[in-house]
């Protein structure tokens, strides 16, 4: 599992965070929109990304990251990620992933937030997102019916 950051001591601080128990949301979350998300690797919280609190720090009164001027245009404008969805396919061709609407553009806007926040990442470079960030995209674009409702969450390779 690789956590958004960048800085040496990263490594140090995640191996201590793996041996916590990430489910206890009330005690480490400081912004208010972080959900329990299936696995104990998904449950990263926005304060604990270097990158991301650097970037909030820039702005006033932006206490989490959904809450950042940037994170509607980039990661929720339904036009905005079907344009990044035409890119991603003519640059994937046939191995762009398919599926509805809905994980489309939930998948499309997981990158973007990566890219928004750390820049472009190397081939097979995979990192944990926040979890408020990932139950905004999530609830921003749901699936069309509850019996469909099953997120595969976070694989680390």
């Amino acid at each position: 599992m690789q956590v958004l950051s960048s800085n040496a001591s990263a490594a140090e601080s995640r191996e201590c965070v793996r041996r916590e128990d990430r489910r206890k949301t009330d005690e480490r979350c400081t912004c208010g929109h972080s959900q329990i998300l299936p696995g104990v690797s998904e449950n990263v919280f926005c304060h604990e990304v270097v990158v991301v609190v650097q970037d909030r720090s820039k702005e006033e009164n932006v206490q989490c990251i959904t809450d950042h001027p940037g994170f509607e245009p980039v990661c929720l404008n339904k036009w905005v990620l079907e344009t990044a969805w035409m890119q991603f396919r003519q640059q994937h061709g046939g191995k762009a992933f398919g599926g509805r609407e809905d994980q489309r553009l939930r998948h499309i806007a997981y990158r973007k937030f990566v890219c928004w926040v750390l820049g472009w990442l190397r081939k097979k470079i995979r990192v944990t997102m926040p979890s408020c960030a990932v139950s905004c995209i999530r609830a921003y674009y749901p699936p069309p019916s509850e019996e469909e409702e099953h997120f595969t969450g976070f694989k680390d390779q």
